[in-house]
């Protein structure tokens, strides 16, 4: 399932949520619970799948939002030799 039409938003009060939404139906996907005060920051990994929240209650915590890139990266095909893809002088 691709991910780019989807969004995160954090919330405090009362469960200190991250909900995950449809865009741009507004439709609630998932909620994820494991802070115990309000989420104040997050922060979406460069390769698009983590998302980090840090929580007044002094924790960070990794969320696997979008799945995982090692199964979802598709396989490139590589030569097993050592430096194949530097330049050659000769």
């Amino acid at each position: 399932m691709g991910h780019e039409r989807e969004l995160l938003s954090s919330h405090g009060f009362t469960d200190n949520q991250v909900t995950v939404w449809k865009y741009p139906s507004m439709t609630k996907i998932s909620e994820l619970f494991g802070h115990t005060l309000r989420v104040l920051h997050m922060a979406q990994s460069s390769d698009g799948y983590t998302v980090t929240t840090a929580a007044a209650d002094e924790t960070l915590t990794l969320w696997n939002v979008f799945g995982n890139p090692e199964q979802n990266k598709p396989v490139l095909k590589r030569k097993l030799e050592p430096f194949f893809d530097m330049a050659q002088i000769r």
